[in-house]
């Protein structure tokens, strides 16, 4: 079913400007001004890498531009040419990214279509899995956001990051009004002493592969589709909260999730899914809706997400940060007239689940390239990651 979302984070600053620590390297000191104060505007640098050889400041650097979200399989294409142009080049291969959407600032009113599909953490952890030394995360800020294709080049690529060649998809625009494309890049690569790759659509079934693509097949509920577009399955990230403890009460304990309301959700339902916590995967059961059985409010604000690990014994999850990669919708979200028709459904759900990874076992294989918490996470929490509201 469809349920109406307020995200009052989206109409202000979806993604706050969060200033991090560099891991491990700070700027170079030969960096332009604009790099340098980039870190005091809300964006942050981060190595991947404690190797001097891969900091850009030891180095020349190839640069994959984009903001890529989701890191489907046409941005990875995007990385994996930067590594190895990277490789046959000796240069180091970094992102250049945005800590935030462009369009959530620029056309508020739109921000709806750009509901994250993956938060910056784990865009870091995609970055690093696909072989990148480190990543610039610029904020999209007024300086930014009015910066020339030009000093976008010569300020960030060429003095910030020491940059000898750019990669990029065939769609990616920059600098102020969306001047800068790859066309112009491969046109004044030469007078920048710039290599310029444009990385062409990647193809599924005729049809170029993008983030929006991702984005409606999993509002249509469509997670296979989903994870054949991404590569792996789809996932979110968040943190074990305190609930009602009415699971436990029905014989199916869950661990309620808070996640920022600006991530994108498949429909509400029950779904087949895996719960990443403590360093490792379960086969789990997840419902994610309003709870009519026992809500008195439904289809309001935002639904509730909770999992249930199959065949789990141990200590509660209470704190921690978790993930969940969905694979399959068992159910629409339903109204049961009495909690034991209620817990026979859940069991019912618990079989049919079990029965469904069992015969799916490359769901599980596929969990390797699903981006998982840090032991430490690289930024602080959201300030608008919030538990979803309990009656």
């Amino acid at each position: 079913m469809a349920y109406t979302r307020k995200a009052p984070c989206l109409q202000k600053k979806a993604l706050p400007l969060l200033p991090m620590p560099p891991l491990p390297h700070t700027p170079p000191a030969n960096a332009l001004p604009s790099l340098n104060a980039f870190m005091q505007q809300g964006g942050y640098r981060v190595s991947f890498t404690a190797s001097p050889a891969h900091s850009t400041a030891a180095q020349h650097t190839v640069v994959a531009l984009g903001f890529f979200d989701g890191l489907h399989l046409g941005h990875q294409a995007v990385l994996q040419q930067a590594v190895a142009l990277g490789k046959g080049e000796h240069f180091s291969p970094w992102v250049l990214s945005f800590s935030q959407h462009p369009k959530v600032v620029l056309q508020p009113a739109l921000a709806h279509s750009a509901w994250a599909l993956s938060s910056v953490e784990e865009r870091l952890w995609g970055f690093a899995q696909q072989g990148m030394a480190g990543a610039v995360m610029l904020p999209f800020s007024a300086y930014y956001r009015t910066l020339s294709r030009e000093a976008f080049v010569e300020e960030v690529l060429l003095g910030g990051l020491h940059a000898k060649a750019v990669v990029v998809g065939y769609d990616f625009h920059f600098g102020h009004h969306r001047l800068g494309n790859a066309a112009w890049l491969q046109a004044v690569a030469a007078s920048y002493g710039l290599q310029v790759v444009v990385v062409p659509p990647t193809q599924q079934g005729g049809s170029a592969l993008s983030s929006t693509w991702v984005r409606q097949v999993v509002e249509e509920g469509n997670v296979a589709a989903a994870s054949q577009l991404l590569g792996r399955p789809y996932s979110v990230q968040g943190q074990v909260v305190q609930g009602q403890q009415l699971g436990r009460q029905l014989g199916v304990p869950t661990a309620n999730m808070a996640y920022a309301p600006e991530r994108l959700l498949p429909p509400v339902g029950v779904y087949v899914a895996h719960l990443w916590v403590a360093g490792q995967w379960h086969p789990a059961l997840l419902n994610l809706g309003f709870k009519p059985t026992v809500a008195a409010a439904h289809g309001e604000g935002l639904p509730s997400l909770e999992v249930h690990a199959l065949g789990y014994e141990g200590p509660e999850f209470y704190g921690q940060h978790v993930a969940v990669a969905f694979h399959k919708l068992l159910r629409e979200e339903q109204r049961f007239e009495t909690l034991q028709a209620l817990r026979q459904q859940l069991q019912e759900d618990k079989h049919k689940a079990q029965m469904q990874l069992t015969q799916h076992p490359h769901w599980a294989e596929a969990l390797s390239t699903v981006p998982t918490p840090l032991p430490t996470p690289l930024l602080p929490p959201l300030p608008c990651l919030r538990q979803p509201t309990t009656p």
